[in-house]
């Protein structure tokens, strides 16, 4: 996902003038629509493009992007921890949910996606991020949810990587490694995906 933040974003499926973030950098203004957009770059991809100007060796070959992919998830994790709010100015789409007992294990996902839908040559746009969030909510969550809808999430108890953290009805766990993919041909893309993040506790924005 090429996340930046504009003037007009998405609240539960509808537009809101809200920001999460107020001091996110702005990279470049663009016209669109006779209307300008100040695009600025999200903290989890000024992090993605930090690590790789200092690690320019790390797509190198699968072990190295392996390696990248888990130091940048532990990096971005800490960043989260530190201040939740680069979590909660991103809308993440709810996905599914499985019943357990009388709760119910949540799925929302960040699909790689350019946000502005226009074509642009901004050093950010090279750089997609995507991530899976899964929490343990009420009924009264789930009421709340429709399909297909994005929401803006605050973790109230962020817990990180979700890996052998949430109990399936099955009795087992299960993981979501951090992986990164990388293109050279036509455009250099670079491409992150976090894995699983696990919140015991959030609110709906």
């Amino acid at each position: 996902m090429f996340i930046c933040m504009v003037s007009c974003n998405v609240k539960n499926g509808q537009p809101s003038n809200e920001s999460a973030i107020d001091s996110v950098p702005v990279e470049s203004s663009q016209v669109v629509d006779n209307k300008t957009l100040d695009i600025q770059i999200h903290p989890i991809t000024s992090i993605w493009m930090d690590f790789i100007r200092n690690n320019p060796n790390s797509m190198n070959n699968e072990m190295t992007r392996d390696k990248a992919a888990k130091e940048l998830q532990k990096t971005i994790i800490d960043s989260i921890n530190k201040n939740n709010s680069i979590l909660y100015s991103i809308p993440l789409k709810y996905e599914t949910a499985m019943e357990k007992g009388n709760k119910y294990i949540i799925k929302f996902s960040l699909m790689t996606y350019n946000s502005l839908n226009i074509d642009t040559e901004l050093e950010s746009a090279k750089y997609t991020i995507a991530f899976d969030l899964f929490t343990i909510g009420d009924e009264k969550l789930m009421s709340r949810l429709q399909d297909n809808e994005f929401y803006y999430i605050k973790a109230c108890n962020f817990q990180g990587s979700v890996n052998n953290k949430i109990t399936l009805p099955s009795g087992g766990t299960f993981s979501q490694s951090p992986s990164i993919s990388y293109e050279n041909s036509y455009r250099v893309k670079y491409g992150l995906n976090l894995g699983g993040l696990y919140v015991k506790d959030l609110e709906l924005k």
